[in-house]
């Protein structure tokens, strides 16, 4: 469950994912799956140039994962 982050955070970080900015969102976690973690940073960008540094950072499988 997440927890910790207020709604005009959240649209900021869309906000900025969809103007193509790298964005990050850290909020609390709780999961019994994963005791010891207590957080999570999401990081976001609708920037498609991404796929170019993914192949040339030569990550084939995030290109295959994520669709891109």
């Amino acid at each position: 469950m997440a927890f910790g982050v207020k709604r005009h955070e959240l649209r900021h970080w869309q906000e900025a994912v969809s103007r193509g900015e790298i964005a990050y969102l850290t909020h609390y976690w709780t999961d019994t799956r994963f005791p010891s973690v207590r957080t999570v940073t999401k990081v976001g960008c609708s920037d498609r140039k991404q796929k170019e540094i993914l192949e040339k950072e030569r990550l084939d499988e995030h290109i295959r994962r994520f669709r891109l």
